[in-house]
């Protein structure tokens, strides 16, 4: 390292006189940067500016790449940042925790600059690294995503942040580097905005990471994700269920049509099924005798095996696979109270988490949602509307996740914070459910005489020109600002965060509100709220023949 100065001198071109050569030995340390051998935490030295590239690790593959007792003993170390969050999401908060304050005085320290995962702006991840640095810092210059140049195929966000909020050393504008689309993937181009602002979502909008759960969305329970199997033997397609079925009749009653993300979106020709025996006990799974022995012998022995390997070093094994292999005849998350509810409905609302925005779909409660489904126990037409609409697409845009670091995706925060409409009368609310009609019926009428699906239909309604579906989209969205008090969707951010405040205090003060669904008005509005038709053309194509 002794010419250290000099190399970095020549990449960067500068000319300055780099002798006498200084000795940075002992300035590399080759050591875990969070924890010692162990488990304790590993203090970095005092410094003013913290520059790196921490190491590109979603939450769900870190215990895979490093093994269950390091995971165990870094969240043990770091209990401020959240188990589901990146790796990278340790350097970020670890490093604005050493840091000291940006000052008058010392204007050059509290300053870091780190390169992360896309995925830093969302959920458990933006709550361990930026909710927390701009508790106490600004961010002063971010790209908000862009694909690595390197040979790593992933997405990166990079953040500059100053640990001050004093604007009289801070700059005005704050430099917020935005990705652009390119028909050459290869190639990322990014558009320079200047915004007063940078938000822990790396955007310029107003941040909703200050929205409240509410209470009245999360009890009771309408939002769930599918069934997560966790093991590709429990789906079958439709010859295997017509041989289970022709040796044992019985079996008809644990083997149900199937939806994934994918056939809800494209429509896609082929059936699944999947053998569903929900929380039954073996002895009751047992009685099914064809589908209990071809389970048995499909994934039992796949569970055996998995609990074996995932032992730590004190040999105890990963108690989640552990779990599966106490109830190997089940999926690994059969998601019973969801199955429990969609099944007294007429229908439920349905859209995959595989989509950049999310296309709601009524589904007939006799089909099983996969995992790759968002869910939501709910089978009104004005719910349909206020869900579709714009207003519910930019809280979605602005408190969703991410899948695979570019696609949106639901998250428990995102449906507890939104706020629903409040003080609605008889007809706004009729006219969001009879719109909402309307665009089920177009659509619908589409499918049924077009290959393609929904997202076929939805593409071509983006190139210039009339269409029907665009224009009834558009009065939705209308209608649903309507219902909210909006008159412009450059404020539709402000007036949400606002409303969500609004009845976050009443619910503190135990005052009646509106939640998810339909609106508290008289029964008779109500019954023209609910469905008038069957579910989903798409969708009853799912369904057996009757002879099955």
């Amino acid at each position: 390292m002794v010419i250290g100065k000099k190399l970095s001198f020549d990449e960067l071109h500068d000319f300055e006189n780099a002798l006498p050569l200084d000795n940075l030995d002992q300035n590399i340390q080759c050591h875990d940067a969070l924890i010692d051998l162990n488990g304790n935490i590993f203090h970095w030295p005092k410094c003013d500016v913290i520059i790196g590239n921490p190491p590109y690790l979603g939450s769900k593959k870190l215990k895979v790449e490093r093994g269950p007792d390091y995971v165990n003993r870094i969240r043990k170390a770091y209990k401020e940042v959240p188990g589901m969050a990146d790796y990278c999401v340790y350097w970020f908060s670890k490093a604005n925790e050493i840091l000291d304050n940006t000052t008058k005085d010392n204007i050059v320290g509290g300053r870091a600059g780190l390169v992360g995962t896309s995925n830093i702006r969302y959920t458990a991840s933006r709550k361990g690294g930026l909710d927390k640095i701009l508790e106490t810092g600004t961010i002063v210059d971010a790209v908000d995503n862009q694909k690595w140049s390197g040979d790593a195929a992933v997405y990166v966000s990079i953040v500059n942040w100053v640990k001050s909020k004093d604007e009289s050393i801070l700059p005005k504008n704050k430099n917020l580097w935005l990705e652009i689309k390119n028909p050459d993937k290869s190639v990322t181009e990014l558009t320079l905005v200047e915004c007063l602002n940078i938000n822990s979502s790396l955007s310029k909008e107003v941040s909703l990471s200050e929205a409240h759960s509410l209470e009245c969305n999360k009890t009771p329970k309408l939002s769930y994700q599918g069934q997560t199997v966790g093991h590709d033997a429990f789906v079958i397609d439709e010859r295997k269920r017509f041989e289970l079925i022709s040796k044992d009749s019985s079996s008809r009653l644990v083997i149900f049509p199937y939806l994934n993300g994918q056939v809800l979106l494209t429509d896609i020709k082929t059936r699944d099924f999947v053998i569903d025996f929900q929380d039954m006990a073996i002895e009751e799974a047992s009685k099914f005798k064809e589908v209990f022995a071809y389970v048995k012998k499909t994934v039992l022995p796949d569970r055996e095996k998995k609990a074996e390997s995932g032992k730590t070093s004190e040999g105890k094994r990963r108690s989640h696979h552990v779990g599966f292999l106490k109830k190997w005849w089940q999926h690994s998350f059969p998601r019973p109270e969801l199955i429990s509810k969609i099944t007294k409905l007429d229908r439920y609302l349905a859209c995959s988490i595989g989509t950049k925005r999310p296309l709601f779909v009524f589904v007939s409660p006799q089909i099983r949602p996969s995992n790759l489904v968002q869910v939501f126990c709910l089978q009104d037409d004005y719910s349909f509307g206020v869900l579709t609409s714009n207003v519910f697409w930019e809280w979605f845009k602005g408190k969703s996740s991410k899948l695979g670091g570019t696609t949106p995706r639901y998250g428990d925060d995102l449906w507890n914070s939104f706020p629903w409409p409040q003080n609605i009368d008889e007809s706004s609310a009729l006219k969001v459910a009879s719109i909402s009609r309307d665009i089920q019926q177009v659509r619908s009428d589409y499918i049924s005489s077009t290959d393609g699906g929904l997202r076929r239909l939805y593409q071509s309604i983006e190139t210039p020109g009339d269409s029907r579906l665009k224009e009834l989209h558009f009065n939705l969205n209308k209608a649903v600002m309507d219902l909210y008090g909006i008159h412009s969707e450059d404020t539709i951010y402000s007036k949400l965060l606002a409303l969500n405040n609004k009845i976050f205090s009443k619910i503190k003060n135990k005052e009646a509100v509106n939640g998810p669904g339909l609106p508290h008005l008289n029964l008779n509005l109500n019954l023209n709220l609910t469905p008038k038709g069957p579910p989903h053309e798409l969708l009853l194509r799912l369904l057996p023949p009757p002879a099955f």
